[in-house]
């Protein structure tokens, strides 16, 4: 349970530092690909911290968030293999797989807990929609990591036996 708590604890940690840490030069400049590199870099490090505590609680709830952050892990990759000078064909690529990673993400962790005006107050539904109140429905700079990643601090894995992950 203490490896649960921590777990959550690091989860929430990264997940603020992550979204709320836009001091760098490169993403006040104001570039869209400077600041969207930026913040997959920032993700990468992050899930670099988090894949082995996810990995330690290895039931099959967690399995695909781990696969999750694998396939994020490999966009970063390729968004650091392009760099600041990518195309533009380049950029919406990447954009589209980062939507396609978020859409994924929410799937992960959705309780049926809703009523006929939305989300359940309290639940990952509900979270998630915060998430996209407070960041947009765009991908440009880094807008869509720091959505991605707030929705991923939303997340709670249930464990049999009455533990979880992220609550």
């Amino acid at each position: 349970m203490t490896t649960i708590k921590n777990f959550f604890a690091l989860l929430l940690l990264v997940a603020f530092v992550t979204v709320f840490n836009t001091n760098s030069a490169v993403a006040q400049a104001g570039n869209p690909k400077a600041e969207f590199v930026l913040k997959a870099n920032e993700v990468d490090s992050s899930i670099t911290m988090l894949l082995p505590a996810i990995q330690k609680v290895r039931e099959a709830a967690a399995r695909s968030l781990v696969v999750e952050l694998q396939k994020t892990q490999t966009l970063v990759a390729k968004i650091n293999r392009a760099g600041n000078n990518m195309t533009n064909s380049q950029y919406e690529g990447f954009q589209r797989e980062l939507g396609q990673l978020e859409k994924a993400i929410e799937k992960i962790g959705v309780s049926s807990n809703s009523t006929a005006g939305g989300p359940a107050a309290g639940s990952v539904g509900a979270c998630h929609k915060s998430c996209h109140d407070a960041f947009g429905n765009g991908f440009g700079g880094g807008k869509g990591w720091n959505r991605f990643w707030c929705k991923m601090g939303c997340i709670k894995v249930n464990l049999p036996g009455g533990g979880g992950i992220g609550g």
